[in-house]
């Protein structure tokens, strides 16, 4: 199977605002293929016993390629002299937040844009064997899995220039006036190669202490090995890329383990070894044939991806004296990785209770469910935004916690079919910690610190909401003929890089001097770069819609209609920053790229919601002989 996404990037909020349909910058596609086997059997021992196997292979390949803007391009353009770059044709200068009164700034003259180059394959393949005893009072379940996967990613980067559009496109002829080796060229980024092998053994008894009382007890062990190498870049700008820096001899080195400062690559490696021991118990009581009280309790883990492994959070690279100096750059999921510290495995401890039943109504009945929740989770891993384009790391907060309940309601009645649910959610950090985010307003701006900002017990997690609603209602119009509607709702969350909650669109970073106008010095521009957004998603509801009809009981045509109004709406956001900001001196380009950076805004980008969408679908059953 083979299917290609395009344009699934955020955009600015205040873009969104005015125009749906814009785009950030372009092109942005990726390419996925998928082979997945699986082949299953089942022998029955006895009239009691059943033993089963099963064995899967899967392949999953995929190519990226994200135009995206340059956020080096300040620094780069204040570096002009080293660019042969120090003046614009016309004369104007070409240091950033320069200012021409009566005209564009300058534009055009260095790359502004930037194209990701991702490429992964991973490989997975396992076996499960099961053996089932079931009696009156008894259903015994031992088991055993194996699993292994590997996985191979490449990552590179190219500079560009945005066009009008916002497309960005390479021009490599332009080496010859700039000196830029990533014009030409690409730069290699990362290369992460790892593996995890995983081996289960579980069994799982369900006892009938009576016949309206089951008691439900289960455990299972676990032991997973995780391996990776990864070959990372530097955070070395890409502006520093010049022919000298490439013509050096055995700059292509690993200097992570001897801190060989003139080596190109931070190369680590990691082999880590995951055990645990899972036990559930639960038990389900009938007082009344329509009435099931239930309660269950677990204990899960799950071991950290080579993936998040390499992108895991080092705050010792943070550190002034650090890899890193001082700088954290994070990853741009799934098209850049970092060094790759150990994390540990997730352990989560989940109690359920709920009440479950059925009643008769006129013409019908109906079933109904009511549980609550409370999931306590301990050195859980997040994906955190870093303030810098999609960009973040993986990090590991204490503790974490989802609690809740769900209510739902469904059945029949004459022709009309329902369904109801609410489900809530409270999903909080329970540990102190500090992140990194420099477009969060509340993060700490002075000198020498990384625009960090705490996050504080009871804070909730970004993207999740804390209310979620559907309703479905159908109508059986005629024996052939069958009509339904459907409303999804969510509530509002907040957006990656707000985990503390508090990000206000009010001030500015106040990083930046005043800059004087180049005709007229008495004209300044107030410094630092303004927050706008409120770092939180809004709550939406839109409607689908279905009908379907039988011409005969082999042909069936259905019409599904999602989003019936084109409901505007947005579901996932990162804090971030917007180089296509307005400006009082007109310093933009056709694309609206400002050319004065201290005018760019540090804002909210959302993720748009899928607008109206009409699928026909038509269902054709073979009446094959014998069947």
């Amino acid at each position: 199977m083979s299917v290609s996404l395009t344009g699934n990037g955020t955009v600015p909020i205040e873009s969104y605002a005015s125009n749906p349909g814009e785009v950030f910058t372009s092109p942005d596609r990726v390419s996925n293929e998928l082979a997945h086997f699986t082949l299953s059997s089942r022998f029955d021992v006895s009239d009691n016993s059943t033993l089963s196997a099963q064995v899967y292979k899967r392949n999953v390949s995929q190519n990226s390629f994200s135009g995206d803007f340059w956020d080096e391009w300040s620094q780069a353009i204040r570096r002009a002299g080293a660019l042969d770059v120090s003046a614009c044709p016309d004369g104007f200068s070409a240091i950033d937040g320069a200012i021409e009164v009566d005209g564009a700034g300058c534009g055009g003259l260095t790359p502004n844009g930037l194209v990701n180059f991702g490429k992964s394959s991973q490989k997975s393949y396992g076996i499960s064997l099961q053996y089932s005893h079931v009696t009156e009072t008894n259903q015994l379940v031992l088991g055993a899995t194996v699993d292994r996967n590997s996985v191979d990613f490449q990552q590179s980067q190219m500079l560009g220039f945005i066009q009008d559009d916002r497309s960005v496109i390479l021009e490599p002829y332009r080496f010859d006036d700039i000196g830029l080796e990533a014009l030409r060229r690409k730069i290699i980024r990362n290369n992460l190669t790892g593996s995890s092998d995983s081996k289960s053994v579980f069994f799982n008894n369900i006892w009938s202490i009576r016949p309206n009382l089951h008691l439900n007890f289960g455990l299972r062990h676990n032991r997973t090995n995780v391996k990776n190498y990864l070959v990372s870049d530097r955070p070395r700008p890409l502006y520093q890329f010049n022919e000298a820096y490439f013509n050096r001899p055995n700059y292509e080195r690993c200097g992570a383990e001897n801190d060989d400062a003139g080596a190109r690559y931070y190369c680590t490696s990691g082999d880590y070894v995951y055990r645990s021991l899972n036990p559930s118990v639960g038990v389900s009581w009938l007082p009344e044939p329509d009435l099931n009280l239930y309660s269950n309790y677990s204990q899960g883990t799950r071991v950290p991806s080579a993936i998040e492994l390499g992108c895991a959070r080092d705050r010792e690279s943070e550190s002034s004296d650090g890899i890193n100096q001082g700088s954290s750059p994070g990853c741009s999921i799934p098209t850049a990785l970092s060094s790759d510290p150990f994390l540990p495995q997730v352990w989560s401890h989940t109690m359920e209770f709920g009440v479950r039943g059925s009643s008769a109504i006129p013409d019908g009945a109906i079933r109904w469910n009511a549980s609550v929740y409370r999931t306590e989770l301990k050195d859980d891993i997040l994906f955190v935004s870093m303030g810098s384009r999609n960009r973040g790391v993986f990090d590991t907060f204490g503790e974490t916690l989802r609690q809740g309940f769900e209510l739902s309601v469904e059945g029949k009645s004459g022709k009309h079919s329902f369904r109801a649910s609410w489900s809530r959610i409270d999903a909080t950090y329970e540990s102190e910690a500090v992140l990194v985010n420099r477009s969060n307003s509340s993060s700490e701006t002075r000198a020498g610190l990384l625009n960090t900002f705490d996050i504080s017990p009871g804070d909730r997690i970004p993207g999740i909401p804390r209310d979620s609603f559907r309703l479905n209602w159908g109508y059986q119009v005629s024996d052939k003929f069958e009509i339904g509607l459907s409303m999804i709702a969510h509530s509002s969350a907040f957006v990656r890089g707000n985990e503390n909650n508090e990000h206000e669109p009010v001030g500015t970073d106040s990083n930046g001097q005043p800059t004087a106008a180049l005709n007229d010095p008495t004209i300044t521009v107030e410094p630092g770069r303004r927050y706008v957004g409120r770092g939180k998603n809004p709550g939406y509801a839109f409607f689908n819609f279905i009908s379907s009809y039988r011409f005969s009981p082999s042909l069936l045509l259905s019409v599904r209609v999602d989003n019936v109004f084109n409901k505007d709406y947005v579901t996932a956001g990162d804090l971030g920053l917007n180089p296509f900001a307005p400006t009082r001196w007109g310093a933009r380009d056709g694309a609206g790229f400002n050319y004065n950076s201290n005018d760019w805004l540090h804002t909210t980008f959302v993720g748009p919601g899928a607008p109206r969408a009409i699928w026909l679908t038509m269902n054709y059953t073979l009446d094959l002989p014998g069947r």
